[in-house]
């Protein structure tokens, strides 16, 4: 018992002395706080004394002569002292987590790992506070004046958006994310101190040094340094496509702008209306606009509509913060308090009189702002979206954007991707994995036995068009590995891998160049930006070409097709007669219908046979009021006010002005209006009823409802957007099927054989059995200029693999 009384008392000892430790550093750092003249020599080479101004920011402590707790970060080179935090920051607790100290967890809160977030080391005696880094309206743009608005930064934001050491190599998208909102916060706080206008601040902040600041203590590893090696192969994530840019056009890479971003403080903030008024609702904009009577085009197919969303989820995918916790999004800005509000928080209100949302006591529709993008340096300047896949037409949707998912969907024998055979027995062919993993992630499932597909990207599952497609496109990546095995049977699994994926993107390229962009933009509107493919049409690579993503393509111009969609889908039989219609809401994230027999097929057929709506301003009631209805429930989410909302988010100008840069007539009076003919009268009508000013009319809305051009699906405006970012996809990408001067591009021979690719034969060679399909399934049939033809038939041209059989050298013995 005394031996038990002799280790109590111990333990008692030595929890007082810890104790007395931690109130021993308290009272120091306590005592340091104030001192704003502070001042001491730095030690670097050139002793260059640090302004008070500067260093009050962080205040340096003697540390006391006992070991340090070891959640207190402490200097690399100078053990002996530490920062306290800026004393505008949150209060400790807010910052560190402090444990209580037992008998049973002294040994571990002493001197035990902890797994603790990063804390920058924001050491001020390795910068040269006082270099001039950027001239600028007759002031000098310091170090010290980064440092400063870093540290601000940190002090305000550190409470959401946590950090990753620079040192790591593995960064994901939320942590590139986190860095990109400090560095519009010091953007920010820039901006404010010199007044910047919106051109100085995406012209001129961008070019200040930033690795000379504090900065490059947010700056992820692969926004700083890259390494491009040339192998013939073009990279997963897009990096070093343009080697002079590694960045342009890459996976995880920001949006650009064709203008410069509108911002209320022309970095971050949305913007408003003219006079500093309020924009209209966005709710209230897709009711009164975009509501109306629905009219089927005369010719496009569904067909066209599902390859159209296809080529924007291979080029676009923005993401909303998660809340690590819940991984899901954040969801509580309706109704959370101001101080509680994720700062991404963008939910707008609804109005008492909405013909839908006030009968069920809705009044606030969450919604949040994209997750930013650090650019390649981690350069300063206005606030710009995160692109998840790369921006080229690469098949993202089936291969992934990052190396992880590529390899987990590889086969990795025969150069094949990972399927399944669940209707073998049926005789049909192999379809996607299924995701398995987080298998509530991307759809919506009926029971624990049923799971979404997995692919390159999860919105696979979001409606059945996605998932045909994308059926498809890897059902043809696995038969051209098949036959290039046969042809070449020396190949490792590398190389016929990345052959077929490099045939399977060409194949693809040609499809939406030489069928689909015709139709979008018309023949005068191809011709004037050299987007034609005929043979010997291609001028070459242009390195000078950013191929990164628009953000008025992304966030308006491709959107378009939304007016397109119809409000059901329709299953046809292999004679082409109409089997049943499925209402669209009912599919959405329900890809499982696929799953019976003969299905794919059937909706394939009805896609080639069902028209689309027209491109108007009027869109169905199914993307309006239920975009992703949960069952049982009487409404979703409303698609076109997330549109405007969206427009609003990215900074994006209102529709006047991409007329006047598209060098077309503008009008800024509403009487004008009529006369110049942009719009129809009645959408003229509705959109004065809601917005104050012309020059406020959201270019979604703007583009959507102008009158087409004669060749054209679109107008003169949307046009001018597409042909601009198809243009620098084509001209900007070093991988283009036609460029033949890089090594392992295609031979001129290989490229004529790519050039015989169709939709039509894609469906017939990748379908299940599909026995007739129209020359151009991307319009509508008809018996003398789009007669339906047999699969079997040579009028639709296959592509010859035999160009790519290789020669294997015996050596002389």
């Amino acid at each position: 018992a005394s031996q038990m009384n002799m280790e109590d008392k111990l333990s008692h000892l030595v929890i007082v002395a810890a104790r007395l430790l931690f109130l021993v550093t308290a009272i120091a750092i306590s005592k340091s706080v104030g001192k704003e003249d502070f001042q001491y020599e730095a030690v670097h080479p050139q002793h260059v004394q640090i302004p008070s101004r500067v260093y009050s920011q962080y205040h340096r402590v003697p540390a006391p002569a006992l070991p340090l707790p070891p959640y207190l970060p402490s200097y690399p080179n100078n053990p002996s002292y530490v920062f306290a935090p800026p004393k505008h920051a949150p209060p400790p607790e807010a910052i560190v987590e402090f444990t209580e100290i037992t008998a049973e967890n002294i040994k571990d809160v002493l001197f035990g790992e902890h797994k603790k977030p990063y804390i920058p080391r924001f050491d001020l005696r390795y910068y040269k506070n006082e270099e001039c880094l950027l001239h600028l309206k007759g002031y000098c743009v310091t170090v010290g004046d980064i440092n400063d608005a870093v540290l601000t930064a940190y002090s305000k934001l550190n409470k959401w958006f946590s950090l990753k050491s620079p040192d790591e190599s593995k960064w994901n998208l939320a942590d590139i994310g986190n860095s990109a909102e400090y560095l519009v916060e010091v953007s920010t706080l820039l901006a404010d101190k010199y007044q910047l206008s919106p051109a100085e601040v995406t012209s001129a902040l961008p070019l200040i040094d930033t690795s000379k600041t504090m900065v490059k203590e947010l700056c992820p590893r692969p926004m700083s340094t890259t390494n491009c090696k040339e192998n013939g192969y073009r990279k997963i994530d897009s990096w070093c496509n343009n080697p002079e840019h590694p960045d342009w056009g890459a996976s995880m890479s920001a949006y650009v702008w064709m203008l410069p971003p509108e911002y209320s403080n022309n970095v971050n903030t949305p913007k408003r209306g003219y006079g500093d008024l309020s924009l209209p609702n966005p709710r209230r904009v897709s009711s009164t606009v975009h509501r109306g009577a629905n009219y089927r085009d005369a010719a496009i197919t569904n067909m066209f509509v599902s390859l159209g969303q296809f080529v924007d989820h291979d080029m676009i995918f923005s993401s909303i913060p998660i809340d690590p916790k819940t991984h899901s999004p954040f969801d509580n800005c309706c109704s959370a308090r101001e101080e509680d509000k994720h700062p991404s928080c963008y939910e707008y209100h609804v109005d008492s009189s909405d013909y839908l949302y006030s009968r069920f006591g809705k009044s606030c529709e969450s919604f949040l702002r994209l997750v930013p993008s650090t650019s390649f340096g981690c350069k300063l300047g206005a606030r710009a979206a995160i692109n998840r896949p790369s921006s080229y037409l690469d098949l993202n949707t089936i291969y992934g954007s990052d190396e992880g998912t590529a390899r987990k969907l590889r086969a990795l024998v025969g150069g094949k991707m990972k399927t399944t055979s669940p209707l073998k027995h049926y005789g049909l062919k192999d379809v996607l994995p299924f995701q398995l993993e987080n298998p509530d992630s991307a759809c919506i499932r009926p029971n624990k036995n049923t799971f979404c597909f997995l692919a390159g990207d999860n919105r696979v599952n979001e409606n059945v068009g996605m998932g045909v497609l994308t059926i498809l496109f890897v059902r043809q990546h696995n038969a051209l590995a098949e036959q290039l095995h046969h042809l070449n049977p020396h190949w490792d699994d590398e190389k016929l891998y990345q052959t077929t994926r490099h045939i399977n993107i060409g194949i693809l390229q040609h499809i939406v160049y030489n069928e689909f962009l015709p139709i979008l933009l018309g023949e005068t509107v191809m011709k004037q930006h050299r987007l034609f493919t005929d043979y010997g049409s291609y001028s070459g690579y242009d390195a000078n070409q950013n191929a990164g993503i628009l953000a008025e393509f992304a966030a308006a111009a491709l959107r378009v097709g939304h007016t397109l969609v119809p409000t059901f889908i329709e299953r046809r039989d292999k004679n082409h007669n109409l089997i049943v219609a499925h209402r669209l809401s009912s599919l959405l994230r329900r890809p499982f219908s696929m799953m019976n027999p003969g299905y794919i097929d059937q909706y394939i057929l009805g896609f080639v046979n069902q028209l689309s709506y027209a491109a108007d301003e009027s869109v169905t009631s199914e993307l309006r009021d239920h975009l992703f209805q949960k069952d049982g429930a009487i409404f979703g989410h409303d698609l076109i006010a997330s549109n405007i909302q969206r427009g609003r988010d990215v900074g994006l100008r209102g529709f006047m002005e991409y007329r006047k840069t598209c060098g077309l007539p503008v009008s800024y009076d509403w009487s004008d209006l009529y006369y110049q003919n942009i719009f129809p009268n009645e959408t003229i009508a509705k959109l004065r009823s809601i917005y104050q000013y012309v020059g406020d009319i959201d270019l979604w809305s703007g583009g959507v409802s102008e009158r087409p051009l004669p060749d054209a699906l679109v107008g003169p405006t949307f046009a001018c957007i597409l042909a601009t970012q198809f243009t620098r996809i084509r001209y900007g990408d070093r991988y283009w099927y036609e460029n033949l001067n890089y090594y392992g591009a295609f031979t001129s021979d290989q490229l004529k054989e790519i050039q015989k690719s169709s939709m039509a034969a894609v469906i017939c060679d990748h379908s299940d059995d599909i026995a007739t399909v129209q020359k151009w399934p991307l319009i509508y049939y008809d018996y003398y200029t789009n007669p339906r033809l047999s699969c079997r038939s040579h009028d639709i041209p296959r592509i010859n693999l035999a160009y790519w059989k290789e020669d294997v050298k015996i050596p002389y013995l």
